[in-house]
């Protein structure tokens, strides 16, 4: 009846209480009558009536608020209903989404019951294990792809997950498809827990990496190929650095020497051009070496105090004498405010400033060449360094590409001047190296500006003077040295005696490592000389025994000066980790030798007067 009085309107309700309310009226009179058969006064009948009235208005009330409650409960209801069902219609669509998702993911979802028997298998499972789901519903781990080798280990885990073990990825392992082939999966298990934190099944997600890590593999070989062919070219280019520069250090020095005789003016032509030809062979292969160690990142950068001022003066000093053979003018110009001495590599800045006057001098035909530095402008510690030519240009759309490797503006300039094509390149490589840039403003025709910025802090200048101190030139010893010489070229062996021929010393020469040391061993001596690379014992096995020898019969050190034809700081260290005391590199010019030799002359002098 109730849904019924929903649908009423209060005024039918109204009337419907009237009606009842004169019914209540007759009832009540009709029901007096009966029970005490007498007349009913009017009175009597009105009192009855108003009474049945009010009583059925407050039974209407009474109707109406269970109508509003039943309407607002309704209300509610439809509301819920309709969020019930968005809800539902959100469920539908999120569990349409995800066996979407199940189905197109390449990760493998399968679910197990506690007996380890497959209730679940996605697409993704039958594309990576081979299996249809009608064929896995229903079998093991072992049953389906678990190798043998992996059995024990396999059984261990389930058993794990199956005891609650929280869940866990695991490494890439070996698993057998249904065609029998051996695939590599990346597996991710939980067990799957009711209300009460019991389990009532396992999880299983499976990822193919078979893929991964065939190409994780192939780049490991080809990383590896490209180490090996980097560690091959490194000793192609220290083999060629040795036996280049072991001929080289004979034409140089015996060139050199014959300048120091008296010659006719065709005679010293002559000499002056197998020098410079030998010098010019020797930077190209300094040009190519240098490149590979900076590729290979086995060049360091030093920080050390050297004087700027003298280095931008010395640099164009050096490349003055060309220019004027040339008939041209080079000028070099310190800006004021440039710090007298700084922090930094001395050699490389040498390098770079000596490659880009010598590339100014190579390309200008007449005219001048400016070589300038200064503070920056607009960076603190920081130096801007140009050299300005005259000279041939470089066209716009070279510009940018002169700075790469084995790269020159084009290809008629190395036919007409020579050159790698990497000289540029190293010295874009260097600066950046040292936190620097470089750039060139050029035009066809009309020269060319080099610039290169260099992050330099200024220092005291009598840090350098007294770095240097231990450079200068020794002064010619008053008593000579009994000096042993380990060189099995005969060539070298003769330059070394020429080169030794005027001073006071006394040489003696053997031809390899195990000579060296039975000579230390049976003879007094006060310098040895040693190249590292010889046959049958090297310098460094020979100055490693001798320094035993020495420490074993507590004897004195003899001074051991390393000779050797690769051109780099490691061998440098090398030299110095095994023992000896200084090392120098092929060619070894005579002023060089001479310097190192009187310095030692004059340190056994100062022992000699001790009292």
């Amino acid at each position: 009846m109730m849904h019924r009085l929903y649908n009423w309107h209060p005024a039918r309700i109204l009337s419907a209480a009237v009606m009842l309310s004169e019914l209540g009226t007759v009832i009540i009179v009709s029901l007096f009558s009966w029970f005490f058969h007498q007349e009913v006064r009017l009175d009597f009948l009105i009192t009855g009536a108003v009474a049945a009235l009010i009583m059925s208005l407050v039974v209407v009330s009474i109707i109406l608020r269970l109508v509003h409650r039943l309407q607002q409960k309704t209300h509610d209801l439809r509301q819920s209903h309709t969020s019930l069902q968005l809800t539902q219609g959100r469920l539908h669509l999120l569990n349409d989404l995800l066996a979407q998702a199940a189905a197109r993911m390449p990760i493998a979802f399968i679910v197990w019951d506690t007996h380890f028997q497959a209730t679940d298998w996605n697409p993704a499972a039958e594309r990576i294990f081979g299996y249809r789901k009608e064929e896995a519903l229903g079998r093991t781990p072992l049953q389906l792809f678990v190798p043998p080798s992996a059995l024990e280990p396999v059984a261990a885990a389930m058993a794990d997950l199956l005891a609650g073990k929280e869940a866990e990825y695991s490494q890439p392992g070996n698993n057998i498809t249904k065609e029998g082939r051996i695939i590599s999966c990346l597996w991710f298990n939980a067990p799957l827990k009711d209300g009460n934190d019991r389990v009532h099944g396992v999880l299983s997600m499976a990822l193919d990496v078979t893929e991964q890590e065939q190409l994780e593999q192939a780049l490991r070989w080809a990383k590896d190929r490209s180490e090996a062919a980097n560690q091959a070219k490194t000793r192609f280019l220290t083999t060629i650095s040795h036996e280049i520069r072991t001929p080289m250090n004979v034409v140089l020095g015996m060139s050199e020497l014959l300048l120091e005789t008296t010659l006719d003016l065709e005679q010293e032509r002559l000499a002056q051009i197998i020098h410079r030809s030998g010098k010019g062979l020797l930077d190209v292969i300094n040009d190519v070496l240098d490149f590979a160690r900076i590729e290979a990142g086995r060049m360091n950068v030093a920080c050390e105090p050297f004087a700027l001022h003298t280095l931008i003066e010395e640099s164009a000093e050096l490349m003055r004498v060309i220019a004027q053979e040339k008939g041209l003018q080079l000028c070099a110009q310190i800006a004021p405010g440039t710090p007298p001495a700084v922090l930094g590599d001395e050699g490389k800045v040498r390098q770079i400033l000596i490659n880009l006057l010598g590339n100014a001098v190579k390309f200008t035909q007449d005219g001048e060449i400016h070589l300038q530095a200064q503070p920056h402008p607009h960076m603190e510690e920081t130096l801007l360094i140009t050299v300005q030519d005259s000279g041939i240009g470089i066209a716009a759309e070279q510009a940018m590409l002169i700075f790469e490797d084995f790269t020159q503006a084009d290809s008629g300039i190395s036919r007409r001047y020579g050159g790698t094509g990497l000289g540029l390149a190293i010295c874009r490589k260097l600066v950046e190296m040292m936190g620097g840039r470089i750039w060139v403003t050029s035009q066809l025709g009309q020269g060319s500006i080099f610039s290169f910025t260099l992050p330099a802090r200024a220092t005291e200048l009598s840090l350098v003077t007294a770095l240097e101190g231990s450079n200068q030139e020794s002064p010619e010893p008053q008593r000579g040295l009994r000096i042993l010489l380990a060189e099995d070229s005969l060539d070298n062996q003769l330059l070394v005696r020429l080169y030794l021929k005027q001073s006071p010393h006394e040489l003696v020469i053997v031809s390899d490592g195990h000579e060296a040391v039975a000579k230390v061993q049976q003879e007094p001596f006060d310098l040895l000389i040693t190249d590292i690379q010889m046959p049958h014992m090297d310098g460094y096995t020979a100055t490693r025994l001798i320094r035993q020898w020495e420490q074993q019969q507590a004897r004195p050190s003899v001074p051991i000066l390393a000779l050797s034809a690769h051109a780099s700081r490691d061998k440098e260290a090398e030299s110095l980790a095994a023992g000896c005391n200084d090392h120098l590199t092929k060619p070894i010019k005579k002023k060089e030798l001479l310097r190192l030799v009187n310095r030692y002359a004059q340190g056994k002098k100062a022992e000699a007067t001790l009292p």
